[in-house]
């Protein structure tokens, strides 16, 4: 009679390898879930700035078409606009640093 297989039905590592396992998993978990959250954050800055963007266009365009309306292709109010996009896209570049 020949032994083909062999199973081990129970392996109880000693303690401190058993403890030395558990951190080296939640060290990996908390690894991926700091990436997560940074990936989260990074996404949600992208947002607020794309929506500044366009909420700034918006006045723009709203200011070029109130002046071309009238009749006036008014220099100061595009000059203000162009100010104040500027500003926005600064506060955007700024804030973003920070993130």
């Amino acid at each position: 009679m020949a032994i083909v297989r062999t199973e081990l039905k129970e392996i109880d590592p000693p303690k401190d390898v058993q403890e030395t396992m558990n951190k080296v998993v939640k060290a990996e978990n908390e690894k991926v879930a700091a990436l997560d959250f940074a990936n989260a954050t990074e996404r949600q800055a992208d947002g607020v700035k794309r929506a500044e963007i366009k909420k700034a266009e918006g006045i723009k365009q709203a200011k070029i078409l109130s002046a071309s309306d009238s009749g006036i292709g008014r220099p100061d109010i595009i000059a203000a606009t162009i100010i104040e996009l500027a500003s926005v896209l600064t506060w955007l570049s700024l804030d973003l640093q920070t993130v």
